[in-house]
């Protein structure tokens, strides 16, 4: 199975995302994603935020602001399952003008941004 893209997080965790999951779930239900396959690599790697999804105790939810959609912020959201102590995968990945939804305890900021 080949991998769109394979980073590190700030928290440890070598992440990947398939090429199945991108053009099968992604894709399929985030159209806008199209050609960003390097803007949720980075979320990845460089997230402004990281938190425990409140609903997955695996999960993990990042976050980063992506720019200016028709006169609006938005922030890419990247859902990261982390079942295993070293490795993950890209569960999800999506734009929306909030960081929202699902999240839980705070475990990452980046000071930088």
């Amino acid at each position: 199975m080949s991998n769109v893209f394979t980073t590190t997080s700030p928290l440890g965790y070598t992440v990947s995302c398939t090429q199945v999951r991108w053009d099968n779930h992604i894709l399929r239900g985030h159209e806008n994603m199209r050609g960003r396959e390097d803007t949720v690599s980075n979320t990845v790697a460089n997230p402004q935020w990281v938190f425990q999804s409140d609903e997955f105790p695996s999960r993990d939810v990042y976050f980063s602001k992506s720019g200016h959609t028709n006169e609006k912020l938005m922030f890419v959201k990247v859902i990261v399952e982390t079942d295993t102590c070293c490795d993950a995968e890209v569960v999800s990945a999506w734009m929306q003008p909030k960081v929202s939804g699902n999240i839980g305890v705070i475990k990452h900021v980046n000071p930088k941004l």
